[in-house]
């Protein structure tokens, strides 16, 4: 099933500090708290995002793969890490990706209709 996920400025806001340095000295960890990782967290549970794949924990640790304009996208995310001021500029974006059957079979469909990130296409 398609899906298509909606990199919104309220999701830029949420992920603007992803890679950056906390006041504990650590850092906001880069693949779980990126832009694409929080659109599909209140549906999708804990997710971790690389360039290529989406890691669902929740779903046995299944990899989703990316499209490339989500890529490039997350490109120049990560690219703004030492000014996360400007990672509220970029453009607003979406992108489908393909959900295997068994993780879909495993959430709750009502959940993606309510969801202000995320859309079902087909």
């Amino acid at each position: 099933m398609k899906i298509k996920i909606s990199i919104t400025k309220e999701v830029l806001q949420r992920s603007m500090l992803c890679g950056v340095e906390n006041a504990n000295g650590g850092y906001t960890t880069i693949s779980d708290n990126c832009a694409v990782s929080v659109a599909l967290r209140d549906v999708f549970g804990f997710v971790q995002t690389t360039h290529d794949y989406i890691i669902m924990y929740k779903f046995n640790h299944e990899m989703v793969s990316l499209p490339q304009i989500a890529s490039d996208f997350i490109t120049k995310f990560d690219r703004l890490v030492d000014s996360p001021e400007k990672r509220l500029d970029l453009p607003e974006t979406d992108f489908e990706i393909d959900i295997p059957s068994s993780i879909i079979d495993q959430i709750n469909i009502e959940n993606i209709h309510k969801s202000a990130t995320l859309e079902l296409v087909n």
